[in-house]
């Protein structure tokens, strides 16, 4: 028995369900990608050393370190321990030495390190003069100079000998400077029950030829809406990776601050 004749017209096909297209929205945590955590520039697969787990923006040439996280499926960026940091990590503690040789900024250190010298060596004369001649009612006209010049002494000395421990348990903060007191950097004991959120802010610590040199503060901001300066005068880097570090061991998300440093 042959075949039906084919009719010549085609059989239409079944329909095939139609496709979905759906648009990625990259600022969700599933869709993240990697961004420079100091300019939050989109980070390429080039300027990524998988093997060593560190990272160069090009827009800023920034270096950090990333892990890869499994709960997102992606990689998120670390800050790298600067120079001047120890680090110990425990389940229940965290605790953190500066070194302010290291840590402070290096612009601001060289500028007040010249003009003390400076300034106390267009002092040194006068002084000697005054110890020879025994005319001591010059050290009167003398006084406000000579002031100035120890707290620059004092203040440098402070730069080069003074070391900060930043102590967190799960109940309080620690903070030590020793050996060098100073009024502005004054040590303390936090409630971590009190502490809502912690930012970095970069403000002018001197300037040299009109050029600002500038430094960065660790502040606390508490459950009454008041900042509390934790820490001044570091660097940069420094100062972001103690946030970061504190704000991962408290279980703080980090959210976007007036007037922090980004």
């Amino acid at each position: 028995m042959n075949p039906p004749e084919s009719s010549g017209e085609q059989v239409p096909s079944s329909p095939k369900p139609e496709e979905q297209y759906q648009e990625i929205d990259f600022k969700e945590k599933e869709h993240e990608l990697l961004t420079c955590p100091r300019c939050h520039h989109l980070i390429s697969g080039d300027d990524i050393n998988i093997e060593k787990t560190i990272a160069k923006c090009s827009n800023c040439h920034h270096v950090f370190g990333f892990s890869h996280n499994s709960k997102i499926g992606g990689l998120v960026p670390e800050l790298i321990a600067p120079e001047g940091i120890e680090v110990l990590k425990l389940r229940s503690e965290l605790d953190l030495r500066l070194d302010w040789k290291k840590t402070t900024s290096k612009g601001g250190k060289t500028f007040m390190l010249a003009f003390t010298f400076l300034w106390n060596l267009i002092l040194l004369p006068f002084v000697l003069m005054i110890l020879l001649t025994g005319n001591w009612s010059l050290l009167l006209f003398m006084s406000l100079h000579l002031a100035v010049g120890l707290g620059l002494l004092w203040s440098m000395a402070a730069v080069y000998l003074n070391k900060t421990s930043i102590n967190l348990s799960r109940n309080q903060m620690r903070i030590r400077t020793v050996p060098v007191w100073l009024p502005f950097f004054k040590s303390g004991d936090y409630a971590l029950s009190d502490i809502k959120q912690f930012y970095v802010s970069k403000y002018t610590a001197s300037t040299s030829n009109g050029v600002p040199n500038y430094a960065y503060a660790l502040y606390a901001i508490l459950n009454n809406g008041d900042k509390v300066s934790m820490l001044r005068g570091m660097n940069r880097e420094t100062q972001h990776y103690i946030e970061q570090e504190l704000e991962t061991f408290l279980g703080i998300t980090n959210i976007k601050v007036s007037g922090e440093d980004r």
